[in-house]
């Protein structure tokens, strides 16, 4: 399950630059 957000997270990551903040802080809370 987990995996399977990281991968949807990677995909709009790569569809929208902005949201490559949003992961970065997901994985310092991480």
């Amino acid at each position: 399950l987990w995996l399977g957000q990281w991968q949807r997270i990677f995909l709009v990551e790569l569809d929208r630059p902005r949201e490559r903040e949003v992961l970065l802080q997901v994985v310092g809370y991480a």
